[in-house]
């Protein structure tokens, strides 16, 4: 994995800022063709010549990747090479493994494919968010002020108190999910305090102090942690049986929780 970022960083000062085209040359091309050739794509030799085989490489990657197909790489193209591998699915693959497979997550890669389904078919190719973009979400979660920590830390102490500590930390990890979800706000305090989302935020057990083991559960998921596997969702059928979130697809079960997309 580090040798990917390595190359990663590599290819951003290498790659170049000319569009190319057919019958350019250069390092800027072999760079291009070395891209192509990693993500599943045959560009012919890596010779620093933009030609035939290079230009219909670039067309298939285009098509693949939701590009205009124009056979052109400008600056559209270059930022999406540069972003990540593609993956080509093979039977058996799911979001949930190819996520885990690459260390990204599967939020990203729903968002980075335009997905809005979970159903994959055997030959298609996802575009794999590269590595680097996750260090830049963790470090917009490591700048968490001290109020949102102990806010989500209380909402994991009264929504998981008793729970094993992988349960919390996966209580964590949902609030994270969401806040990087389009489907919910975009800050910790607005997941927590969205209506009719959190239980205790509705019978003010949120505003119990938290325990110890729920900060430590917070700067888990603050880590990287997430036992909940991208889950959004999270509910305990026995105490609070909830039908549609019942419909949804469980993610994991850990302790009385189960987990959900």
């Amino acid at each position: 994995m580090v040798a990917l970022l390595v190359a990663t960083a590599a290819s951003a000062a290498t790659l170049g800022t000319r569009s190319l085209s057919l019958g350019s040359r250069g390092s800027d091309v072999q760079e291009l063709q070395r891209l192509l050739q990693q993500n599943g794509f045959r560009p012919g030799p890596i010779d620093g010549i933009f030609g035939n085989m290079t230009h219909g490489a670039v067309l298939s990657y285009q098509r693949v990747t939701g590009l205009p197909t124009v056979g052109v790489v400008g600056p559209l193209t270059s930022a999406k090479l540069l972003s990540g591998l593609t993956h080509t699915v093979k039977r058996g693959d799911s979001l949930y493994i190819i996520a885990k497979n690459y260390n990204t997550a599967i939020d990203a890669l729903r968002r980075s494919n335009n997905l809005n389904t979970d159903m994959l078919l055997v030959g298609q190719r996802l575009v794999v968010p590269s590595r680097q973009a996750a260090a830049t979400k963790a470090v917009a979660r490591a700048s968490l002020s001290t109020n949102e920590r102990e806010l989500l830390a209380r909402i994991v102490h009264s929504e998981a108190q008793g729970e094993p500590f992988s349960g919390m930390v996966a209580v964590a990890a949902v609030v994270f999910n969401r806040v990087d979800s389009k489907q919910f706000p975009n800050t910790i305090s607005g997941v927590i305090q969205q209506p009719y989302q959190f239980e205790p935020v509705l019978n003010g057990w949120v505003n119990k102090p938290a325990s110890p083991d729920a900060y430590r559960a917070v700067d888990a998921a603050l880590g990287g942690q997430d036992p909940s596997f991208g889950s959004l969702f999270f509910y305990n059928p026995v105490k609070a049986p909830h039908k549609w979130l019942g419909e949804k697809p469980v993610i994991v079960r850990i302790g009385n929780h189960v987990f959900l997309k």
